[in-house]
């Protein structure tokens, strides 16, 4: 009896007859490695629509003029693969910084070459050009505002409706108050506001076979500010020593960046990770957490807010 394949199972067969098929990862999008006797490359099919592959990958050939990226090879951008769009990347041998910080004790990193790291991609990530004008994500459907202010908040309400019964009073009263007013504060207008990747969190880079590291995916950006571009990556390190080695090396090389604004946008990165949990496991926040904390992400919140807003 023969058994139907399903779909991203019938793109793979085709495109990649006679090839060893292994599944990465089904997080979010689905990620393949497939590998003959010529070479192996990563698959991921994309099942967000939003996602711009195009830009995409033009973003991965800007980071790649300065930092070692997982090339991309093929787009299949039209759908004609199913209901899925497709980048087929390189394959890049190692391990995903969310779990060699996991391992931390056993496999300890080198903290300072990891901040210097990132640092470079900040900057690599000012090089992209932006995909449309006005702030906002940059998405296929996301809407674009006039100005920062617009943009932050509009996020910050929509993540936080979706998350906020899961908290008791105190905390809904003081997210409450940080959203109408306190972002008003972080969203001036005097500062140089460019591309930022919106989404930095650990599984997005690699530490390579050899030692070194390696950006993976960047698959969400859109216009913000400095102090956005670097929360974004700092609230990944909340609770590892490389976070302090990562603001040395921040006041260091980007004389830019308001620090004073970081904590704001790691409060806002916190409400969008919160916002994906509340949709697709809102029967179970005790198991909601970022990668690589070993704390609850709705501790983790009500820590952050006592440690900068209470």
């Amino acid at each position: 009896m023969m058994v139907a394949l399903s779909l991203p199972q019938t793109f793979l067969a085709e495109r990649f007859p006679q090839s060893r098929i292994v599944p990465l990862s089904r997080t979010n999008n689905c990620v393949y490695l497939v590998t003959n006797d010529d070479e192996s490359v990563v698959v991921k099919l994309l099942t967000d629509s939003d996602i711009p592959v195009g830009y995409l990958a033009e973003v991965s050939e800007v980071i790649a003029r300065r930092l070692p990226t997982q090339t991309v090879r093929e787009i299949y951008g039209d759908r004609s693969a199913g209901p899925f769009e497709v980048v087929v990347t390189e394959y890049i041998n190692g391990v995903d910084l969310a779990t060699v910080l996991e391992r931390d004790a056993a496999s300890p990193l080198d903290g300072a070459a990891l901040s210097s790291f990132l640092v470079d991609f900040l900057q690599a990530m000012a090089d992209v050009p932006p995909l449309s004008p006005g702030f906002g994500l940059y998405k296929r459907t996301a809407p674009t505002f006039g100005t920062h202010r617009e943009f932050i908040e509009h996020y910050a309400h929509r993540y936080w409706s979706r998350s906020r019964s899961f908290f008791d009073n105190r905390v809904q009263r003081t997210v409450d108050q940080l959203i109408d007013g306190g972002f008003a504060g972080a969203t001036v207008d005097n500062q140089p506001f460019g591309v930022v990747a919106i989404d930095a969190n650990l599984k997005n880079f690699i530490r390579t076979s050899d030692g070194s590291f390696a950006v993976l995916n960047v698959p969400i950006v859109g216009l913000s500010s400095p102090a956005h571009a670097v929360a974004a990556i700092s609230v990944h390190l909340r609770h590892h020593r490389e976070r302090d080695l990562f603001f040395d090396e921040v006041a260091l090389r980007l004389p830019d960046v308001q620090l004073e604004f970081v904590p704001h946008f790691e409060l806002w990165n916190m409400l969008g990770i919160l916002s994906f949990y509340a949709d697709r496991h809102p029967d179970r926040p005790e198991t909601w957490r970022n990668f690589a904390s070993p704390k609850p992400l709705r501790d983790d919140l009500t820590a952050h807010l006592e440690q900068h807003f209470i």
